[in-house]
């Protein structure tokens, strides 16, 4: 995922017209000792029971409320961040008629609920359960993720090439012959990242009932040779954005478990991709998400703080200076 989303709180106080903005900026740290239970393990399974014995015991919050929560998970600029279209949806537009693409937004479960029986607590798991156009969802129904031969749009109707994102049809990638859903590249590695969560936190859990036996086992919850080559193409060729980050991290502050391949993207390969059998040492890896918040006093002498966004990227206008995600003065 190219485009970004930063985590950017600003406090504005007044003294005698003189106003102060403090723009607090940076990525939140990983809590000490998250994952030290990984460090030392070399083996596929060893790694994801560790994992799993840190991310399963996570706050089961309430199906319905989701759309509440989606407010701190994906909602920026006025805007809902779908990963099935370009609409510009508010939190307004939710549940609304789906005749046509940008009708309305609901929930989509990228691992479709027919596949774990629509049993909890994975039915309302934020890590997987995302705010996505309504239509495309429909259109979507339980299929695999997979790739399709053709343009975007490929085996749809309405208003599809226009705003819609992503393409279904016969897959076209080694392992799976059956009908797929193919999302846009631009979020091919979070889906990705998505699956490889749900592996290592359901580990006692089975996800392969109906279409799911394409991408999962039955025998402790893994991903199907098809599934893995799949999704390790994706994550490799879409690396964490700063758009999962700020979201794992919220996710983190309602759920109270992360997802360890967006802290973490190396994992991956030691658990299926070229470092399968290597011993895992943390220290020698780069969290994404391992930077100490940084606070930048800014003195200026209008009252208004704005919040702009631009290319693909929020910024801070202060005054006539502007600041990026590192608190680094653009303008």
């Amino acid at each position: 995922m190219k485009k970004h989303i930063l985590s950017l709180f600003i406090a504005i106080f007044v003294f005698g017209g003189l106003t102060q903005a403090n723009v607090v900026t940076g990525q939140a740290a990983i809590p000490d000792g998250y994952y030290s239970s990984v460090d030392g393990k070399s083996s596929a399974e060893s790694i994801l029971d560790a994992l799993f014995a840190e991310i399963k015991d996570h706050t089961v919050i309430s199906y319905d409320a989701l759309e509440d929560y989606y407010e701190q998970t994906d909602f920026y600029s006025d805007t809902v961040w779908d990963m099935y279209s370009t609409c510009r949806f508010t939190m307004a537009d939710a549940n609304g008629a789906q005749k046509s693409v940008c009708d309305a937004w609901n929930k989509e479960h990228s691992i479709p609920q027919s596949w774990f029986n629509k049993r909890s607590p994975m039915k309302s798991d934020l890590f997987h359960v995302y705010p996505t156009d309504a239509r495309v969802n429909n259109f979507r129904s339980n299929l695999p993720y997979g790739e399709v031969a053709g343009p975007n749009g490929t085996g749809f109707k309405d208003n599809y090439q226009n705003h819609g994102l992503g393409k279904k049809g016969s897959n076209t990638f080694s392992g799976y012959t059956g009908t797929v859903f193919e999302p846009a590249d631009d979020y091919k590695g979070d889906f990705a990242r998505t699956y490889f969560y749900m592996v290592a936190r359901y580990r006692d859990q089975a996800l392969n009932s109906s279409n799911g036996n394409v991408v999962f086992t039955s025998n402790k919850t893994n991903l199907t040779t098809f599934a893995k080559n799949l999704f390790l193409k994706w994550h490799r060729q879409d690396p964490v954005s700063e758009k999962e980050i700020d979201r794992n991290q919220a996710v983190y502050g309602i759920q109270h478990n992360r997802n360890p391949f967006i802290d973490y993207p190396e994992l991956v390969e030691y658990i299926w991709g070229n470092r399968v059998g290597q011993t895992v040492v943390l220290a020698s890896m780069t969290p994404t998400c391992g930077g100490t918040t940084e606070a930048i006093q800014i003195s200026v002498t209008t009252p208004r703080a704005t919040k702009i966004f631009r290319n693909g990227q929020i910024f801070i206008l202060v005054g006539e200076e502007m600041y990026n995600s590192l608190g680094q003065r653009v303008k």
